[in-house]
């Protein structure tokens, strides 16, 4: 609640450990996010709502002098995470070495990616109906560079069959 211009930098907790020489910060995630909504009855209110994340994305990389910001999102296809993906810079998928993850990799470049793009186009094409001439935070103009497959939990000579 409030207006996007109140939005204050949230505070980083900084990880005390000697390997990381004080160049890691966390934010604190909260359970609130899960009832977070990103729609509204009016549009200009609804695209207003998706820039909050882009918005203290930037602040917190201007505030704490952040080269990077990684997110760790749910495998989930909701709002909350179109919102968060597409204010990103970059996507970096993850999978395991199976058959499961494989198919989530395919149906996240073939169906998901392209779905997040047609729904940013129509958020894009609402913005312009209703005529914003604030800062860009909420337009998602442009588009996140999806970084190539992580794989995890592999052990060569373990997995082959």
């Amino acid at each position: 609640k409030g207006k996007l211009e109140d939005l204050k930098t949230p505070k980083l907790l900084s990880v005390d450990d000697a390997f990381y020489e004080g160049n890691l910060l966390l934010l604190p995630g909260s359970h609130k996010l899960s009832f977070v909504t990103m729609t509204s009855l009016y549009d200009n209110r609804a695209c207003r709502n998706m820039g909050v994340f882009r918005k203290m994305f930037d602040m917190l990389a201007r505030e704490y002098n952040l080269g990077h910001i990684i997110l760790d999102c749910g495998p989930h296809n909701n709002t909350l995470n179109k919102v968060l993906c597409l204010s990103a810079d970059y996507i970096l998928p993850t999978a395991h070495a199976e058959h499961f993850s494989v198919n989530a990799i395919r149906c996240f470049f073939h169906d998901v990616v392209s779905q997040w793009m047609a729904w940013r186009q129509e958020h894009m094409e609402k913005i312009r109906k209703i005529g914003f001439k604030e800062e860009g935070y909420f337009r998602f103009d442009s588009t996140p560079k999806v970084l190539p497959v992580l794989v995890q939990r592999y052990r060569l000579g373990k997995n082959i069959r």
